[in-house]
C-alpha cells in the first residue's frame, strides 16, 4: 500500500474513532466488571508515605496525593483482599504499606503490588480475634492481637512466630499495644503494662513476664497506646496518658491531678509524638515542647512535614487544619451509609433505604436514612430539619408521572419526596396509617398500582394495609394478618403481601371490587399447604413479578413461583406454587432449596438476580439453571450476606446491599423495548491490549446480531440479552477476529427496525 493510501486510510480509522467517542462518556464500567460505593464519612487510621496519605475510613480506604489533592478508593476491586481497615502503617525503611484487617487478613502493598497473609484469618482462634496495633522492628512486624503477639516477616511475607498465652498464669490476654524501650518489650493490656528482656529467647512463656508499676492507682482496668519518643516511653492508662523515662512514671499533664481523657490515637510522624484526645490534639516535640490544637471530634491524628495536621471524625472525612489555624476536607464520593435494605431504580438512579429491622421484627434504630446514585455519583440528602431523628427507612416507591418517591420506615412513618427534595411527612395524624401497640409507625410494604394509586403495607397495625389514591384521599383495610410486609401488584391489580413473623400466614392476597375506596373485597391467605398455596415455608421473605407475569417468591426455604396469579384467588392446585427442580449434574435437587432468599430483581433478560446468605445468584430467565453464583471468595463481593439487589435497567449495572456495604458490576443484560434506542458499542476502539467483552447496547429485546467486516462476510451472529448483546471479538471458529473495522447489522425480532453500527478493532 503507497503512503496516499495509508494515508487515506488512516484518516478514515480516525473518523471513525472520533464520531464514536461521544456516546462513549456515559458508560463508566464494562461487561463483568465492579465498583465498589461505600462511605468515607470516618477516618480510623492515617499511614503517610513520600507521596500519598492512606486513609482508613467507615468501610474501606483510598489514598490522598498531598500534592495533586486527588483521591483514589482501594477495595477487592483492585485487587486488596477485604473491606474494613482496622489498622495502616508505613515502613520507611522497606517501602511498603501494611493494612490490617477487621477480620486479622492482612495485605502488603509494595511497589504498586498486593501481597496478602491470610495466615491469622484462616487460624482457628477461640473468642475474639482482632489486630488492634502494629510496630515495626527492622524487617519484623508485631502484631498487637486480641489473643496475644504474632509477628510477621515483611520481606518474607508469612508469620515467623507468635507468644500466646502470655498472662498471668498463662491466660490469654488482649494486646492492645506493644514498644520496644531500651532492654525490653512493653505491651500494654487489660490489668496494666507488662514488660520482658526483649533478647529472652523463650518470651512465649508467661513466665518471663511482669506486670510494671505503670499507675498511680492500685488496680488497672485497661491500658493502650505505647509509644517511645525521645528515649520516653508513653502509654495511656484507664484513660490517663503517662510518660516513663525508665527509672520514674509521671502523668503526660504535669504533675495536677488529670480528668479522665479518652485517647484516640497516639503517633509518631516527622520526630513528633501526635496525640489525639477527644477535643485537642497534643504534638509533642523531641526538646518536650508542645503546642495543642482544640478539637471537638476526631479519630485519629498525625503531623505531616510542613506541619499540617491532618485527622478526621466518624462525620467529618479526612480533616486538615494547617499551621495557620485554616481547615480544610476530604472525602471520596460515596453513600451515606454502609447499611442497605432495599433497593429500587427510578428514572435512572438508584435509590437504597439504608435502615433495617431486629430479628424479632422490631426497630433497629439505624438513621442511615437512604442514598441516591445518579449513575456516577452518590448525592447528598436535602439538608432538611424534618428527617432529624428519622430511622429505619426500609421501603421503597416511585411514580415516574409525578416524579414521587415514597419511602417507608419501619417505626416512623412515610416520607414523600419530588426530585429530592421532601414533600411531605405522612404518620397517623394525616393519613389512614395506624401506630403499632409499641407506639412504632411502621410501613414494610410500598407499591403502585396501574391507575397511580399507592398501597402500603401497614405492619403491626389493626388495620395493616392502607392505600392513598391518585388525589390523595386515604382508606384502610382489615386484613387475615396484622402483620403486613413485602408488598407488590401483579397485571390483574391483585395485591400480594407478605406477613412476616406470622406463623400461619405466608402470603395474603388482597383485590378490591369496586375501587380502592369501595367496600367489597376479596383476600386469600396462601401457605405451605398444598391446594391453599403450596409454598416451601411460611416464612416469606421477599415478592418479584417478572417480565411474563409471573411471581417469584422467595422464603427462608428457597424459591417458588406462581405461574398463573391470575388464578390465585380461585384456589385449587392450579393456583398453588411451584419449584423448580434442577440437575447440576452431580445432584438433582429444588433450585436454592436451603438458601435463605432475601431478595429477588428482574435483568432485562428476565432473569432472576437473587440475593442469599451465602452471595448472589444469577439464575436463567426460567429457571433452569444457575448462570453464576458470585461470593466474597471467587468476586469483589465484599461478604456473602447479600440483603437487596439494585438493576439500573439502561446499563445492566447490578448493585449489592450486603451487610459491609455496596457493590456493583456490569450484567450482560438490559432493558429492551420494541425498537432501537441510544445504540452504543463499548469499547470502540477495541486495542491490543483489550481481552474482556465486546458490547452493544440500546437494541431491542432479543434483537438479532449479525457482525461483519467491510466487504459483507459474516463473523459472527447471537441473539441479544434484552437489550444488549456480548461478543467476544472471536469469529465462528473460536479465533480472535482480525484487525479492521465491523459492522454491527442489528433488527428487531420482526425485522422492521434494522441498525448498524461500526467498530474498530485492532489486534
Amino acid at each position: 500500500m503507497n503512503c496516499k493510501a495509508l494515508k487515506k486510510t488512516f484518516s478514515f480509522l480516525l473518523i471513525i474513532v472520533f464520531s464514536v467517542s461521544a456516546s462513549l462518556a456515559q458508560i463508566d464500567v464494562g461487561i463483568g466488571q465492579w465498583r465498589i460505593h461505600l462511605p468515607y464519612n470516618g477516618v480510623y487510621s492515617i499511614a503517610e508515605t513520600p507521596v500519598y496519605l492512606y486513609v482508613g475510613a467507615e468501610r474501606g480506604f483510598y489514598r490522598f496525593h498531598k500534592q495533586s489533592g486527588e483521591t483514589e478508593i482501594f477495595s477487592k476491586v483492585n485487587g486488596f483482599s477485604d473491606v474494613e481497615v482496622a489498622k495502616l502503617k508505613y515502613h520507611e525503611g522497606l517501602d511498603l504499606l501494611l493494612i490490617a484487617y477487621e477480620n486479622t487478613n492482612l495485605d502488603i502493598l509494595k511497589d504498586n503490588r498486593i501481597y496478602n497473609i491470610s495466615d491469622i484469618l484462616r487460624k482457628s482462634i477461640p473468642g475474639v480475634k482482632k489486630i488492634y496495633d502494629i510496630e515495626f522492628q527492622g524487617n519484623l512486624a508485631y502484631l498487637s492481637c486480641s489473643f496475644g503477639i504474632v509477628i510477621v516477616d515483611l520481606e518474607e511475607r508469612r508469620v515467623k512466630d507468635s507468644y500466646l498465652n502470655i498472662g498471668p498464669n498463662g491466660t490469654t490476654i488482649p494486646i492492645n499495644s506493644l514498644a520496644f524501650f531500651r532492654d525490653s518489650i512493653y505491651i500494654a493490656s487489660e490489668g496494666g503494662v507488662y514488660a520482658a528482656y526483649k533478647n529472652n529467647p523463650v518470651l512465649s512463656d508467661y513466665n518471663n513476664w511482669h506486670v510494671t508499676k505503670a499507675s498511680f492507682r492500685p488496680t488497672v482496668r485497661n491500658s493502650n497506646h505505647l509509644r517511645v519518643f525521645a528515649d520516653t516511653l508513653y502509654v495511656n492508662i484507664d484513660r490517663i496518658f503517662y510518660m516513663y523515662d525508665g527509672v520514674n512514671w509521671k502523668l503526660f499533664d504535669g504533675g495536677q491531678i488529670p480528668q479522665e481523657e479518652d485517647t484516640r490515637s497516639v503517633e509518631i510522624t516527622h520526630n513528633q509524638l501526635v496525640v489525639a484526645q477527644m477535643g485537642k490534639i497534643s504534638i509533642v516535640q523531641a526538646d518536650g515542647s508542645r503546642r495543642e490544637v482544640v478539637e471537638n471530634v476526631l479519630n485519629f491524628a498525625i503531623v505531616d512535614f510542613q506541619n499540617n495536621i491532618w485527622t478526621g471524625g466518624d462525620l467529618t472525612g479526612l480533616e486538615k487544619i494547617s499551621p495557620s489555624g485554616q481547615y480544610s476536607y476530604v472525602r471520596p464520593n460515596g453513600p451515606q451509609g454502609a447499611s442497605a435494605f432495599e433497593m429500587m431504580e427510578f428514572m435512572g438512579s438508584i435509590y437504597v433505604a439504608g435502615g433495617g429491622v431486629t430479628p424479632a421484627r422490631q426497630p433497629a434504630f439505624n438513621n442511615s436514612g437512604y442514598y441516591v446514585f445518579d449513575g456516577s455519583r452518590w448525592l447528598a440528602r436535602p439538608n432538611d430539619s424534618r428527617l432529624e431523628g428519622t430511622f429505619d427507612f426500609i421501603t421503597l416507591a416511585g411514580n415516574e408521572s409525578t416524579r414521587d418517591v415514597f419511602i417507608g420506615s419501619h417505626g416512623w412513618g412515610l416520607l414523600q419526596l419530588r426530585d429530592g427534595q421532601v414533600v411531605d411527612i405522612f404518620n397517623e395524624n394525616n393519613s389512614s396509617l395506624q401506630k403499632s401497640q409499641g407506639g412504632f409507625l411502621q410501613v414494610d410494604g410500598l407499591a403502585f398500582d396501574k391507575d397511580q394509586n399507592l398501597w402500603i403495607s401497614n405492619y403491626d397495625a389493626d388495620n395493616s394495609l392502607s392505600v392513598r389514591t391518585k388525589n390523595g384521599t386515604w382508606k384502610s383495610f382489615t386484613m387475615p394478618s396484622t402483620r403486613a410486609g413485602e408488598l407488590v401488584i401483579d397485571a390483574a391489580g391483585q395485591k400480594w403481601i407478605t406477613a412476616p413473623k406470622e406463623s400461619n400466614v405466608g402470603i395474603m392476597v388482597f383485590k378490591e371490587l369496586d375501587g380502592p375506596l369501595g367496600q367489597s373485597q376479596t383476600i386469600r391467605v396462601l401457605t405451605n399447604s398444598p391446594k391453599n398455596g403450596n409454598l416451601p415455608s411460611n416464612d416469606v421473605t421477599a415478592l418479584c413479578i417478572d417480565q411474563d407475569g409471573e411471581i417469584w417468591v422467595g422464603t427462608e426455604e428457597g424459591l417458588c413461583i406462581f405461574s398463573f396469579p391470575q388464578n390465585v384467588l380461585e384456589g385449587g392446585t392450579q393456583a398453588d406454587a411451584q419449584r423448580i427442580i434442577i440437575d447440576d449434574g452431580q445432584d438433582v435437587g429444588y433450585l436454592l432449596g436451603n438458601e435463605v432468599i432475601n431478595d429477588i430483581k428482574i435483568d432485562g433478560a428476565n432473569r432472576k438476580w437473587v440475593a442469599t446468605n451465602t452471595g448472589a445468584w444469577l439464575i436463567a430467565a426460567d429457571g433452569s439453571s444457575v448462570i453464576v453464583h458470585y461470593t466474597k471468595d471467587n468476586s469483589p463481593l465484599i461478604s456473602n450476606t447479600v440483603n437487596c439487589i439494585g438493576i439500573m435497567p439502561t446499563t445492566g449495572e447490578v448493585f449489592f446491599g450486603t451487610d459491609k456495604g455496596i457493590v456493583s458490576t456490569r450484567g450482560d443484560a438490559t432493558a429492551g423495548s420494541d425498537v432501537h434506542g441510544d445504540v452504543v458499542v463499548f469499547p470502540n476502539p477495541v486495542r491490543p491490549d483489550y481481552k474482556g467483552p465486546i458490547t452493544i447496547t440500546g437494541l431491542p429485546e432479543s434483537a438479532t446480531v449479525k457482525i461483519t467486516d467491510v466487504a459483507g462476510q459474516v463473523v459472527y451472529e447471537m441473539v441479544s440479552n434484552g437489550g444488549t448483546a456480548v461478543w467476544d471479538g472471536n469469529n465462528f471458529n473460536g479465533e480472535r477476529a482480525k484487525s479492521g473495522i465491523y459492522l454491527f447489522i442489528t433488527a428487531n425480532k420482526d425485522d422492521e427496525d434494522v441498525h448498524v453500527s461500526k467498530l474498530l478493532l485492532i489486534n
